[in-house]
Parts: structure tokens; C-alpha cells; sequence
């Protein structure tokens, strides 16, 4: 509808304000403006109104003073799509170079005489197809180009965009890509975008613009992309959208973000294991901890504690540490293990043997409580087999390095023509394996094999850094027959390494014997006729009515036809809160002889619904006890008695006041090769 009579008086000005639709985008906008009487001159701008002040005279318009729109510096085109004022009648404006979603206002000078106007505005029935809306920071496409045709993108950039990223791969080559903010790009090859992609066309390309204030690569924009098959046959563009914002721009791949780095650094040349302000804590652990890495009073520091084979106390409990807290550590063995030492970063901590520590953090911290356990069960021995030192330099059992991921024997640490040597006797035939490994200098620290007290050349003896674990596998004859593992040095001074040897999980499975299986089980405990009947000697039936089934009385070693105490299964002996720390003591028992085919586990739950029990010990046959889970216990197994070997079972777990911890025992049978 248009408005007639719009009146003016000299030096006068009347707005008008327009938006272009950001969906259904015309092809066209027609303002009309016409001079009814008088001398009024019309002016359109994007964004302002035109003329933001009075003049000091009629003359004094200037494009200084913003009245059209060639001083908006938007889009890229020709001159004439700028005009400097409207010419009365209808002024056809286009998109390009008009930008979809934009407020544009069509201001009306009075000039020197004032005067009166009509005006109106149309737009055409054409539209512009925008093929596919994507947002700077997520998504890809794909976008099939005819040949000698265009296709438009459009990419919204948020508010919180600091970075546009436009990653483009082709499947052949001839497309060009044209990017411009706010309007779509020209397709003539002689006009140019604020980016675009030049000939030859590459198959891949990318757009990377960071978003400041600084027009056309600003926040809060719409983008858009063009792209034109320059060729004749079909060509189809992945688009992909990488861009970023203050929170994920890391535009240096330092796992800093950018926006962190500038704030304080005001660049992005640090590193993020640099240390700017010579804390101790690293840039990345500054953003992390959101710190200030500038300033080396602002400061958290971590602290990690490994305890294998046992439990730490730490107090306070924190997941961070500010700079001087004070600090106490105590270690605690397993039962029947020792506290042997600290290994740590920390020059005052480190070597350290008394299992309580005080300090105050100054720097990032790691401690480690290294315990000892005995020779037998670091080799994984058999009770049958008893384990003897040769001389005073002793081995020992440890938990930092084993191939069963649980413990290993170790030797002591020998001078230049010393040895440590441990002994065990086996009667043969039967077939002897372990796993062994040794640190030393090569050719002057041997780890080697005796029998009978006759150094073997097969296997060989093994000597430097061997890293790896291997297995030896020997078949004995008949007879007794010691067996030795011996570390020594020749004379040489120099040594490498840890200088010490390793052996784990020694083995002697004499000549026919056959593993017990729990089959062989209940061939041993019911008849014939019995074993035909599930009811009777299957692995869930309860033959002598103690609430004890057949797989269970095979795994704790009761007998299935005689009622037992189910205290025998699993008990809790002691449990403790200290520090934030549960700590709970267990027992149960096993089958001296273990059952092959059975998995034995200890299994922990806050809630004891289905789903939530977790196991923290288990044992496999007769492998040795492997602990893990989210709170490692500890086991130890002690003197068998009455057919079975009491277990005793350790847990250490961060736990509230007034917490629920429940236990069980669960057994299953597998498929053993």
C-alpha cells in the first residue's frame, strides 16, 4: 500500500525501514519513491538510517556523512549495485547484493525546499533456494552440483562463534567455492567474495576464518556458501562445519584454548606442558585446575599414590592440592607382607622406609608404597614346593613387576662377583615351567637355570635389559631334583639397568597326574547311580540339605553329603572408616585342590542391585588370585587345613560415614583347553 503525502519540511528527514525475509528470500526488492513537490532526495542504507546529524548547510552531504549505502561496506559488487540516491520511480535492488534476514532504511532528505512524497515498496515472486542450513560448529552434508549450475549453503555463525571452519572435499574436480557473509556470493566469475577458492579448483578446501569484531568475519552472522560446477558433468561436495567457540577453539592443537591462552598469555605461543609462571604445575594443568598461569600463587597440585599389593592412607583426601598443605601418608601392607620403601618425585619422600610420611606439597607429586611379600608367593609356588635362599642376599616377592599382573619374585641387588640364589626341590618326571626376565648389564648380569646344581645351557642363561617376559619349559626324569634360580655378576664394576632378575609363576606338574575337574569331583564324592541324577550331584543341588550346592562345596572343598557351616563361604572379620577410607577385612576358604574348571570371584556392591556388583578379586583354577576392578583388593592365602585353605581378603575403598558395602562369593563353571 503506498504512502501518498508524506511531507517534509527543508533540511527535514522521514524514515523508512524494510526487512528482508531470511526464509522465502525474494530475488528482489522494489522500493518506489517519487517527489510529489519540492526537492527531497531519497538515500537507502543497510543497518543505520542515513544522515545521522544535521548538516551545517544544505550542501554539506557527503558520503562522510553515511547518506547512502556505497558507504556501508558490505558485500562485494559492482558499483551500480550501490546507488547514491534513489532516482524517483521504482529502484530494483537484487539479492545479491541485498542481504537475507537484513533491515535496510530508506531515508527521505527535505533538501532545500522540503516538499512531499510518495512511497512504496514490492518484491518479486522469484525467490532464492537456499539448498541446506548447517551451523558453524557441527554437521556435514552433501551437496550435488548439476553441471554449469550453482547450489547455496547457508551457515549460521552463533553468538558464541570465535571461529568459522568450512571443510569442502569434491568428488572430482571443477567446483568453485565462493563464501560472503550476510548475502549470497555473485556467480560471475568477475566478481569476487570475501573468500573463494581459486582456479585450478583443488578436490579439497577449506574455509578458516576467526570471528573477531572486525566486519565481514564477525559473530552472530549468517554465511553464505556458493558453489558452481564449472564443468558439465555432476559433481558432489562433503561439507563439513568445524568451526569453534571460546570454549573449544584450540586452533594450535595445544589442548589449550585459544580464548584461555590470549586472556592470559595474550598469544598462542606457550605449550601446554610449558610452565609460565615456574610453579611446578604445568599450563594444561593450570586450565585444568582453572588457575591463573601467570601468577605462581594461584596454584593446584596434583598428587597420585599407587599402593600395588596393598592399601595407602592419605589425608586430607582432595582431588587437588594447594600449594603448603600439609600432607600424611601411611602404608599398609596385606597381612603377612612388609612395607619395604618409597619411590617417588619427591627427593624428601623418595627411598624413604618408614611407612608413615609428612610433607607439605610445594609441586606435582607421585608416590608409590612398594611392599614385600614372601619369595613363595611372589614365584607363585605351590605349597608342596618349599622355597629356600642359598645365601644372605635374598630374594623376595613384589608387586611392581610380574607377568601375571599380580606378583613376581625378585632377587637382591648384587655387587660385582655375588650372586642371589633361590632354591626349591621337585620330584620328577614331570614337566617344570616359569617366566623369567632379568635387568642388568649385558653379558656381565646372568639370570640362569640350575638343576642339581648344574648351570643349563638350554634354556640359556639371559643377561641385559630383556624387557619382555619369556616362558622356560623343562621336562624332568625320575628322582628328586633341586632346582635354582641364580643371579650373578662377573667382576666388572659397571652395571645397568636395576641390576636383579625376575622369575614368576614357576609350575611342576608331575608326570600323570590329570587336573581335577568338576566332573573328576563328583566321581570322586557320589556313585554311579548318583552321578546319573541331577537332583542329587548336580553342580546347584544340595544332596545334604545345608544350603551349601555342589559347585560350592567343590570350590571350598566341604563334602556334599555332610551339612557344613555357611560361614565357611564368605565372613567379614573387621571393617573401618578412617580418612574417607573403608577398609574391610574378609575370610573365606577354597579347595586345597582347586577345581580346573572354575572361576572363584569376590564380588563388592554399594546397593547389591543386579548390575551394580563389581569383582575385585578373582581366581581361575589354579592360577594365581588377580585383583582389579574399580577398588583392587588383596588376597592371601594361608595354612590349608581340613581339606581347604582359609582365604583372607582385603578391600580399601573411599566411602562416606554411613555407607553400605555389601560382599558375596560367586563361582562358575567354564571351558578349560
Amino acid at each position: 500500500v503506498p504512502l501518498t503525502n508524506q511531507n517534509l519540511a527543508e533540511r527535514d528527514w522521514r524514515y523508512y525501514r524494510f526487512t528482508v525475509p531470511r526464509s522465502g528470500i525474494p530475488a528482489e526488492w522494489k522500493p518506489f519513491f517519487d517527489r510529489i513537490s519540492g526537492s527531497a532526495i531519497a538515500y537507502i542504507r543497510d543497518t543505520l538510517p542515513p544522515f545521522s546529524y544535521v548538516p551545517l548547510t544544505a550542501t554539506s552531504i557527503t558520503t562522510s556523512t553515511f547518506v547512502d549505502w556505497s558507504t556501508d561496506l558490505k558485500n562485494k559488487a559492482p558499483t551500480s549495485a550501490f546507488p547514491k540516491a534513489l532516482l524517483p520511480g521504482t529502484t530494483t535492488l537484487t539479492v545479491p547484493p541485498l542481504r537475507p534476514g537484513a533491515t535496510y532504511f530508506l531515508g527521505i532528505f527535505g533538501n532545500t525546499s522540503g516538499g512531499s512524497v510518495e512511497v512504496s515498496s514490492a518484491v518479486s515472486t522469484q525467490q532464492v533456494t537456499v539448498d541446506a542450513d548447517m551451523t558453524y560448529d557441527s554437521g556435514s552434508t552433501q551437496i550435488t552440483v548439476a553441471g554449469s549450475s550453482s547450489r547455496l549453503v547457508r551457515i549460521n555463525a552463533g553468538s558464541a562463534a570465535t571461529r568459522l571452519k568450512i571443510q569442502c572435499v569434491q568428488s572430482a574436480l571443477g567446483l568453485s567455492l565462493k563464501l560472503e557473509q550476510g548475502s549470497v556470493p555473485y556467480t560471475a566469475a568477475i566478481i569476487a567474495a570475501h573468500k573463494q577458492n581459486a582456479a585450478p579448483f583443488p578436490l579439497s578446501f577449506t574455509f578458516n576464518e576467526p570471528l573477531g569484531t572486525i566486519w565481514p568475519f564477525v559473530a552472530n552472522k549468517d554465511y553464505y556458501l556458493l558453489l558452481t560446477n564449472t564443468t558439465v558433468s555432476p559433481i558432489t561436495s562433503t561439507i563439513t562445519m568445524l568451526g569453534s567457540s571460546a570454549a573449544t577453539e584450540d586452533e594450535d592443537n595445544d589442548d589449550l584454548a585459544d580464548s584461555w591462552e590470549e586472556l592470559y598469555f595474550g598469544n598462542l605461543v606457550q605449550t601446554a606442558n610449558g610452565d609460565f609462571d615456574g610453579d611446578g604445575s604445568s599450563n594444561i594443568q593450570e586450565y585444568e585446575n582453572g588457575t591463573n598461569p601467570t601468577d605462581a600463587a594461584s596454584v593446584l597440585y596434583d598428587f597420585s599414590v599407587a599402593s600395588p599389593g596393598g592399601s595407602v592412607t592419605k589425608d586430607p583426601l582432595l582431588s587437588k592440592y594447594p600449594s603448603g598443605t600439609p600432607i600424611e601418608l601411611i602404608a599398609n601392607p596385606t597381612s603377612g607382607d612388609t612395607f619395604r620403601q618409597w619411590r617417588s618425585n619427591l627427593a624428601s619422600l623418595n627411598g624413604t622406609t618408614n611407612p608413615t610420611a609428612n610433607f607439605s606439597i610445594f609441586s606435582n607429586v607421585d608416590a608409590t608404597a612398594v611392599f614385600q611379600t614372601s619369595a613363595s608367593r611372589g614365584l607363585d609356588a605351590s605349597l608342596a614346593m618349599v622355597i629356600s635362599d642359598f645365601n644372605s642376599f635374598r630374594w623376595y616377592g613384589q608387586y611392581e613387576s610380574s607377568h601375571d599382573g599380580v606378583d613376581a619374585a625378585v632377587s637382591a641387588s648384587v655387587s660385582p662377583n655375588q650372586q642371589s640364589r633361590i632354591t626349591t626341590t621337585v620330584t620328577g618326571p614331570g614337566v617344570l615351567s616359569f617366566w623369567w626376565k632379568v635387568s642388568s648389564l649385558a653379558n656381565s648380569g646372568r639370570l640362569t637355570l640350575l638343576i642339581n646344581n648344574v648351570a643349563q645351557t638350554t634354556p640359556a642363561p639371559i643377561s641385559g635389559i630383556t624387557g619382555d617376559w619369556e616362558q622356560v619349559v623343562v621336562d624332568l626324569p625320575s628322582g628328586s631334583h633341586s632346582i635354582a634360580w641364580r643371579y650373578s655378576r662377573d667382576g666388572n664394576s659397571q652395571t645397568a639397568g636395576e641390576n636383579r632378575a625376575y622369575v614368576d609363576q614357576v609350575k611342576f606338574v608331575p608326570e600323570g597326574s590329570e587336573d581335577a575337574t568338576f566332573d573328576a569331583w563328583k566321581t570322586e564324592k557320589f556313585t554311579e547311580v548318583e552321578r546319573t541324577n541331577p537332583a542329587i550331584s548336580g553342580p546347584n543341588a544340595d544332596p545334604d540339605n545345608d544350603g551349601i550346592e555342589n559347585l560350592l562345596e567343590a570350590a571350598i572343598g566341604s563334602s556334599p553329603k555332610l551339612r557344613n557351616s555357611q560361614q565357611l563361604l564368605l565372613t567379614i572379620l573387621s571393617t573401618t572408616i578412617s580418612g574417607g577410607q573403608r577398609t574391610t577385612l574378609l575370610s573365606a576358604n577354597r579347595a586345597e585342590t582347586p577345581i580346573m574348571d572354575m572361576k572363584m570371584e569376590v564380588q563388592a556392591s554399594n546397593s547389591g542391585v543386579a548390575g551394580t556388583w563389581i569383582t575385585i578379586a578373582e581366581k581361575t583354577g589354579d592360577e594365581n588370585w588377580i585383583v582389579g576392578g574399580i577398588t583392587p583388593a588383596a588376597v592371601e592365602e594361608v595354612v590349608p587345613a581340613n581339606g581347604s585353605i582359609p582365604l583372607e581378603i582385603e578391600e580399601s575403598v573411599s566411602a562416606p560415614q554411613n555407607s553400605t558395602r555389601l560382599y558375596r562369593m560367586k563361582f562358575s563353571l567354564i571351558n578349560v583347553p
